[in-house]
Formats: C-alpha cells, structure tokens, sequence
C-alpha cells in the first residue's frame, strides 16, 4: 500500500539499523489464541530474522524495505506472561506476553470516554485477565487552537499516537475507554463462567470528535468519487459536516496540503487515523472489533451541511461498508467480526438526523456478514448530552453480542426486529422474530412511538398494541395506512421489548425521500431546455411541466425554474443572481434538480476549475440552507450536443462535464445521467441543443424513473 512509504523503516534517513517489533507488540501484551498470529517489524533489508515464543522458533528475511512479517501457529491461551523474542541484526524482547482474545476498540469520544468518567465502578476481580493499551492523541483539536510547527511534528504516523499495554489496577484502569474496558470484564467474567481464566487484550485507538473517515485507508478513499473529494479537501468538502470541517478549517488555519497522497494533518481528516494508527496495527490478528462512531457524521443540520436524511443514510451507509471492507482486506480476514454501537436517545437542535444515521447504522449490520448493531437507544441521554455516563450496560451488550456471534454461546442477542408488515384496512399488523421468549411492553401500558402514514405521506401518532408475535398498528383518521415508523425520533423512549429484555431498535417501513405531509415540492432549476426554449407551449411541455404529469399532483407539487442563457459561471448570465433563483429559494423545496453548466462553455478560459468549483458550491449551500434540507440532484453528463451544434466535439465541453461531478462530489450531491437516455435521439434536438416536445417527455421519464429508482429499496420489511 501507499502508506508503507509514510511509516518509519528501520536504518532510513542513515539511522543504525536494528531489530525492531511494531509497535503494537510490547511488554505485557495479549496475542490471540486459536489462530495464526502475524508478527511483523523492521530490520535491514536482506536482514534474516527469528522468532521464538511459546516453544515455536520462526524465521524470515526482511524485504528491500527492510520489513518483516512471519506467522505463528495458533497458540494456547495462557495467563502466565512469557517472553517473546525476535533477533535480527540486534535483538528485541518483550516480556508479559499472554495469550487470550484480543479485540480492536474504535470510534470517537464515547468509546474514548474514560472508566473515571463512567457512572459505573470497575470490578476488581478481573483486573488480572485484562490488559490494555489506550493509544492516545498526542494533538489538541480544541476550538482555539490553530496549528503550528510543534503540532504538525506531532501530527505524523511516527509521533501522533502515544500509549502502550498497561497492567490494570484501581488507578490504571481509570483512563481506559469504559465502554471497552467493560466489554473485556463481561467477556473475562464469561470465560471464568465456563471454567476458564482466558485473558482478554484490547488495543483502543478511539478519538474524540472525529469522523468514520478519518479511520479508512487512502486507498479505499480514493476509489470513491465522494470520499476522494473529501480526502483531498477536508476543508471545503460538504461531505465531512459541519462539526468536523469547521474544527479542521480552524485547528489547520493558513496550512497548504502539499502531497496529495498522505491525509491532511488532522484527527478528523479523511485517511488520517488510518495512517497513524491503523498501518501501524496492520497485518495485527485481532479477534474482531467493537466500534462506537457516528456521532459527527450525522451532524449535517446546519448552514450549507443540511442534508436530507434519506441521503444522510444512504451516504453514511456506504461510508461505513467502505470501512468495514477496507479493515477486512488490511487485517487479512473477511470475516472479521464488527460489533458496532448504534447511536442512543439524545435530545438537541443539531441531533435531528440521528433516526436517519441509525437506519445507515441497521442497513449495514443487516446486509453485512459479521456486522452486527448493540442497541443502546435506552442508555442515551434525555436532554442534550452527547456522553451518556451509562457506559457498563453498553459494554456489557456489546460482549453479550460477542458471547452469542462470536463465540456462539446459545443466548438471545437481539431486540425483536421486524420481519414483515401487512396491512388490512385501517390496521397494520407488524411480525417480529428475535423474540426471545415474546413480545412485551418493557413499562406496561400502551406501546409508545409508532406512527402510520397513508399515501399523503403526513405521519400521525398511532396506537399499537401487542398481539402474540406481532403488533397491531392503527391510527384515527387514517383510513388506509401505508407505512409505520417506529421510534423515529432523535430521542425515543422505547418500551417494545422481548422477553430477554432486550429493545427493539428504531425502523420504518417506507423508503420515502421526504414525508413533509403535504406534497413534496420538486424544483427544476436550469438554462434553456428546462425553461423549454423552442416549445410552441412551454408551461405544457418542458421537461418540469411533463414530470409534474408523471408524478401524482396530489403528492407531489413541481415547479420549473429556467432561465434561457444562464450558467454557473457565465458572467454575462449567471443563475443565482437571476430571478428564477430568487423564486427557487423562496419554494422552499424538498428536492432539487439541477441542470446547469453548458453555457459556461461559451466564455472558457475566464475562470479557472476552482473558480467553476467555488460558483457550484455557493449554488449548491445557497439550497442546502434553503429551509427543507432538500434532496439535490444534478444532471451529470449534461444532455448531449449532435452534430452541427457550435460545440459538438469541443473537449472543453468534457471538462466542464468533469468540473460538474468534481462539484458533485465535493458537496455530496446525486447524479443524474442525461446523456445516455438522450444520445441516441437527434430526432429529438432539431436545433442540435434544446429539444422538442418528444425531448422534453423523455427526459420528464427520465427524471421521473431516477426518483422512483431512489424509493425502490425497502429499509423493512
């Protein structure tokens, strides 16, 4: 991989050569039992290297960038510490070394939340079985502080994590994630419960604050278009939101990023926690993770970061397979176990979207082997604090999670999760499995927070009630519902249990971009062809108009903003300082449809690819603050030019397609393709350019298939 250039070799920069283990592997440590165990370092190039622990003696040579790497054989659990040895040029031991389950603690500030901070005192007891080595940021990202030359020394892969395995005690185990460290005391508690002392290791690399992209190598960022855009500018990308690209933009102040290939020098940046921790951890045999994250990416509630929240979880869901993928490759194990925290009640302006990133959260655990969701909706805060001090009990279901995946132990893991729904009149009747014995209502009464929706999409509070196996959902005055909603808030107060005791997690049965309760406003913003110049009767027959014919007038209200001539960047004609943008804002939309950029063509060479970029934003933030959070799509490729057009075959027309989906990328907006529906078509463009009635209607489809294609995917049952 690329990082292997930004890590320290051994004998580089003229430094005396010597045998040197990664970091990771240091006295008092806990290798994994039942697997082969990778053992890697440094030494000279050519250099022959030995191992030996546990009476088995392994050999390799360092390649020409002078590391190493051999395997073990599966070892034997052991709590007595024995000595591990590698010699090479020179020699290097470490001393303590146990053999037990070891597991990865990840995720920012409430899985960094220390044991002192929690509201539950550490058992003693099994302090002897846990070791623990709390790498910890050694760069301040506070709200004052602006980097200078003794921050960027520290921030590298070679000095920005500190910290290293630690015997615990009273006083040792204070500054320990508590959420770890109470997952390792019920794991160590459960294997003492089968007649066995087994240790249990933890390597913490948690960072307050940050983002699930900051912990994704370079590589898997720059595969994507959108995490590309924001791994090279963190600063400026829409993607990172609010919280994180404004404490980057402050804590980097006047810092110009000069090598494209390494992460921006900051905890949050894309790539960043990767390089310092992650490739330092790299090939290291971990028996699975437990990951406690997304606090910041779900904060996408103000200014220009409002996001729709469809999207938001969309976006975060790929975000999260592209982490868990990439761990799975970089650790050598596609089956890697994940044991992800879902996000907990909370009560706040900026928290709204945290039912969208939950579903983000429940999509991944449910499509992906391996991955599965503690939900902890309970243990949240009702009020505004973003570190609940309940941090035993989510330990504590993250190792029951453990015990019943992992190492299938027979136990009720789960809430009840829905598994289908049908509707019968006014009635929607819910089926569960995970039941754990039945349903129950965890407080008595009546079951709270469920809603219905009929075809209006307006959501109403409902009554719900158990019946055996499934829950029966009804609402007054809607006659026939469509969908239910349950806990569908930042902050529910969840009472639908099993017999286990264990919650049911929020979810919904519709896959609707937006449900304002009224029809969803649909904005198509343009030049000419969405004005529809050339039509005999263009309130009829643009492409606006034709969509709105598609889509059911009573949900759905389209409007038509075109203005002939205008671009992006045009100085002569430039969209948002025209009336029809004025108008488009003042909608209010809930959805966005750009068609812009062509006409920029005309004045190339007056404005360079920041300057196109930088007009593309400011439209793009102008919507997202537009008072709806609304859905924004932008065509991408253009519709094309035919022959005969002024600028058929100019590759200036490439660039600017190109500029377009860079823009696309950098604020996380869709894209539609209208080329290839229309390229096939001159018939449909008799001036080369805009096109006629038939044009318009097939792009209307065009538009009117992609919408519905958003919709497609059930997130329920």
């Amino acid at each position: 991989m690329l990082l292997a250039s930004f890590l320290p070799v051994a004998g580089a920069g003229g430094a005396r050569a010597a045998t040197r283990l990664a970091r990771v592997f240091d006295d008092h440590m806990v290798l994994q039992r039942g697997a082969a165990v990778a053992v890697f370092g440094t030494d000279r190039p050519g250099q022959a290297v030995r191992v030996t622990f546990a009476g088995q003696r392994k050999q390799t040579t360092t390649g020409r960038d002078g590391r190493w790497r051999l395997d073990l054989d599966p070892l034997r659990a052991a709590t007595t510490g024995r000595t591990l040895t590698a010699v090479g040029s020179s020699t290097h031991r470490i001393a303590g070394v146990l053999v037990g389950e070891v597991w990865l603690a990840a995720g920012q500030s409430n899985m960094d939340w220390t044991v002192k901070q929690a509201a539950t005192a550490p058992r003693p007891a099994n302090f002897p079985l846990i070791r623990m080595a709390n790498w910890i940021g050694t760069v301040d990202t506070g709200a004052r502080t602006v980097y200078g030359p003794d921050e960027f020394a520290r921030l590298t892969p070679a000095a920005y994590y500190g910290g290293t395995w630690e015997r615990l005690d009273a006083a040792s185990v204070l500054p320990q994630s508590a959420v770890a460290w109470f997952f390792a005391d019920h794991l160590a508690e459960f294997f003492r419960g089968r007649g066995s002392g087994i240790p249990v290791g933890i390597v913490d690399i948690s960072c307050g604050g940050t983002l699930t992209e900051a912990f994704i190598p370079p590589d898997a960022l720059r595969a994507d278009r959108f995490l590309r855009a924001a791994f090279e500018d963190p600063r400026g990308a829409r993607t990172t939101g609010q919280w994180a690209a404004s404490r980057i933009a402050r804590n980097l102040g006047p810092y110009t990023h000069r090598d494209p290939a390494v992460p921006h020098p900051h905890p949050y940046a894309p790539g960043f926690l990767y390089a310092t921790g992650l490739a330092h951890l790299v090939p290291f045999t971990f028996r699975g993770v437990i990951w406690y994250q997304g606090e910041s990416n779900a904060e996408f509630t103000a200014g220009p970061y409002q996001w729709n929240g469809a999207r938001l979880a969309d976006y975060q869901h790929m975000v999260m397979q592209t982490l868990v993928r990439s761990w799975r490759e970089a650790f050598e194990n596609a089956e890697l176990p994940f044991l992800m925290v879902q996000l907990p009640r909370i009560r706040a302006p900026n928290r709204v979207l945290w039912p969208w990133y939950r579903e983000a959260q429940a999509r991944v655990a449910d499509g992906t082997p391996g991955v599965e969701l503690a939900v902890v909706t309970g243990f949240g805060a009702d009020g505004p604090n973003v570190h609940p001090a309940a941090k035993e009990p989510v330990g504590r279901r993250l190792a029951r999670l453990a015990r019943g995946r992992v190492y299938r132990e027979a136990l009720p893991v789960s809430g009840p999760r829905i598994a289908a729904h049908a509707v019968d009149g006014g009635t929607v009747t819910l089926t569960f499995d995970e039941l754990g014995g039945g349903l129950v209502d965890n407080d008595g009464g009546t079951l709270r927070n469920f809603e219905v929706a009929g075809a209006d999409r307006a959501f109403v509070p409902a009554t719900a009630v158990i019946a055996g196996d499934s829950v029966e959902v009804r609402a007054p005055g809607v006659a026939r519902p469509v969908a239910v909603r349950h806990a569908w808030d930042m902050n529910p107060d969840i009472d639908l249990f099993n017999s286990a005791g264990l919650p049911a997690a929020p979810f919904r049965t519709d896959s609707w971009i937006v449900a304002p309760g009224r029809p969803v406003r649909i904005a198509c913003i343009g030049d000419s062809i969405t004005a529809g110049h050339g039509l005999a009767a263009p309130a009829k027959e643009s492409y606006p108009a034709r969509l709105a014919g598609l889509l059911d007038a009573t949900r759905f209200d389209v409007r038509g903003f075109g203005t002939t001539g205008a671009g992006i960047h045009r100085p002569a004609n430039k969209f948002d300082r025209g009336p029809e943008f004025a108008a488009a804002l003042a909608f209010a939309p809930d959805i966005v449809i750009c068609n812009l950029g062509i006409n920029d063509v005309t004045h190339w060479g007056t404005y360079t690819r920041a300057d196109f970029l930088a007009a593309y934003r400011k439209l793009i933030d102008a919507f997202a603050a537009s008072g709806n959070a609304p859905l924004i799509v932008t065509w991408h490729p253009l519709a094309p030019l035919f022959p005969g057009q002024k600028f058929f075959g100019d590759p200036h027309v490439a660039t600017l397609n190109q500029w377009i989906a860079d823009a696309a990328a950098l604020t996380g907006v869709l894209t539609l393709d209208m080329r290839a529906p229309l390229a096939g078509h001159p018939e449909w463009f008799p001036d080369m350019l805009h096109p006629n009635a038939a044009g318009a209607r097939a792009i209307a489809k065009e538009t009117a298939r992609f919408l519905r294609s958003l919709e497609a995917r059930p997130p329920s049952p």
